[in-house]
């Protein structure tokens, strides 16, 4: 068996039956195979890239319960630049189309943006809020 790793194990459970004449249950022998053979696990993989070329994009719903004891259910939808770890949440009213867009641009209007002052041949670098 073990240059037959891959081996599907209903042709495992027919050749024992065929080539050494095994009388047993499938059952047992399925049981035997699943503890034997390992279990491929998934590889985890952490997106790493520079700033600006990931992001993270989502609705949620959240229950809010206010100081008279009302609740009420509250959408939301959050933005998150990977690099910087930048985010933002806009509450929306439903999950449609436009949702996703009026938040996109309430999430970058918020980012800071390069300001260059001075001269072209000379730039300084500031931040300004937009």
């Amino acid at each position: 068996m073990d240059e037959d790793r891959g081996l599907p194990s209903g042709e495992i459970v027919r050749r024992l039956h065929q080539e050494h004449g095994y009388r047993g249950g499938k059952s047992a022998v399925y049981e035997l195979i699943r503890r034997l053979r390992p279990v491929p696990v998934a590889p985890l993989v952490r997106f790493e890239g520079v700033a600006g070329e990931f992001s993270q994009h989502d609705f949620g719903v959240v229950s809010v319960r206010f100081t008279t004891g009302a609740v009420e259910r509250v959408r939301f939808f959050a933005s998150r630049l990977k690099w910087s770890r930048f985010a933002h949440v806009t509450v929306v009213p439903d999950e449609r189309e436009e949702a996703p867009v009026r938040g996109l641009l309430a999430a970058f209007a918020a980012v800071p943006k390069p300001h260059r002052g001075g001269s072209r041949s000379r730039t300084r670098h500031r931040y300004r809020a937009a």
